[in-house]
């Protein structure tokens, strides 16, 4: 897995899934049993469309209110047990309350 995002969502997913296995117990994140982990989360991109590495606060802001209806409708349908908003939580945290 060569994208940072993703090996971090890995391994932090990986974590709650298994929390006795220790740090250095993980398999790396282009191993198939840390892969699997993916399979049990959903990963909902709040911009639909491809961005650049950066975001500015206020362009996200923007996007997470016009799909605000979608995101959340998303959410409902796949009924993740882990949702990982990484900087986006101060965005989600009322809505999913």
């Amino acid at each position: 897995m060569s994208i940072p995002t993703f090996r971090k969502i890995i391994y932090s997913v990986y974590q709650i899934y298994h929390p006795e296995t220790e740090w250095s117990e993980i398999p790396f994140a282009n191993e198939n049993e840390a892969y699997d982990v993916l399979k049990s989360i959903a990963y909902i991109n709040i911009n639909k469309l491809p961005g650049s590495n950066i975001s500015s606060d206020e362009e996200i802001e923007t996007i997470f209110i016009k799909n605000k209806d979608a995101l959340l409708e998303q959410i409902q349908l796949i009924n993740p047990e882990v949702i990982i908003c990484g900087n986006t939580l101060k965005y989600m945290r009322d809505a999913l309350m």
